[in-house]
């Protein structure tokens, strides 16, 4: 990488305890590089903030979906057999 250039990094952050619903963190990393002749090279700090959001859970969800298409279904059926009378 030449100076002066930037280059994106992807960093997974793995939380040590599951978190209880939604929270927020503020970290500041810091970056330290070493040039051709040994000098230390540090990049600015800048302030990072990371939002946990809980897991969607997909059993509930296709419950839910499953539960619709049902009453539709059941509803579906009994407008039919009351039409019919």
């Amino acid at each position: 990488m030449l100076p002066g250039t930037r280059e994106s990094v992807r960093i997974t952050l793995i939380p040590l305890v599951e978190p209880e619903g939604v929270s927020e963190y503020d970290i500041r990393p810091i970056a330290q590089a070493l040039g051709e002749q040994g000098e230390k090279i540090e990049a600015t700090e800048e302030d990072v903030a990371i939002r946990i959001e809980p897991r969607a859970t997909v059993w509930r969800s296709a419950l839910v979906i499953a539960a619709m298409l049902c009453l539709v279904v059941a509803l579906v059926i009994v407008t039919i057999k009351t039409s019919r009378r």
